[in-house]
């Protein structure tokens, strides 16, 4: 997420609101939930791996190196799993990290207040890097007007951008705007009700929540 890229997503975020009545709140994470399963089995793998090789091996170990050995693959293991998202995509099946950006989204949703404004047309384009995945939350206006297949279709389309970078995501949300202005026609009277900047956490954990306005 560079500068750059924050600022095309909150332009794509003011096009949507400049057409329509929709309040629209975009979250970038790097990753949506911290599930170590894959983590254990690669560490486990790594070491079972080394150790068989330690114990059966022409080489002879010394006792020390045997218990070492196999500790430090296990850890490198983890680690690559951590580190190298595409492994961790790999071991992780697509239903399992829809899943876990779907429960973090929805707590998003209620933590942003998504679903507290007035014509209740909030949406939240959650999108979660490690995933690959984007998963969008619309309130009462919204879902009540677009089929639960067209708000699947518009995730895909937007989580198939993310490997090309934030400025490809905010233009392909740019193009939400039409439809949503369609359905949901702009007012003269409409409040900028939620904070139009984009909120990101880095992946060295340290928050940054930037709220702004038109």
């Amino acid at each position: 997420m560079s500068g750059a890229g924050e600022r095309a997503l909150q332009e794509a975020v003011e096009t949507i609101e400049r057409a329509s009545s929709a309040e629209i709140v975009v979250a970038v994470r790097p990753r949506a939930q911290r599930w170590y399963a894959p983590h254990a089995a690669v560490g486990l793998t790594c070491a079972l791996a080394l150790l068989l090789y330690t114990l059966y091996s022409p080489i002879e170990f010394t006792i020390e190196l045997i218990w070492a050995m196999p500790l430090l693959a296990g850890v490198i293991g983890a680690v690559l799993v951590e580190t190298v998202a595409p492994l961790y995509r790999f071991i992780a099946p697509l239903a399992l990290r829809r899943d876990h950006v779907r429960v973090a989204a929805r707590a998003e949703f209620v933590a942003r207040q998504v679903h507290a404004t007035q014509r209740r047309g909030g949406i939240l384009v959650y999108i979660a890097v490690r995933e690959r995945v984007v998963e969008l939350i619309g309130d009462i206006a919204i879902t009540r007007r677009f089929a639960p297949e067209v708000l699947a279709r518009w995730q895909d389309e937007l989580a198939a951008q993310i490997p090309h970078g934030a400025e490809a995501v905010a233009q392909r949300l740019a193009g939400l705007a039409e439809p949503l202005g369609q359905a949901l026609p702009h007012h003269a009277d409409d409040l900028n009700e939620l904070p139009d900047a984009i909120a990101t956490i880095r992946p060295r954990g340290l928050r940054l929540l930037h709220r702004g306005s038109r």
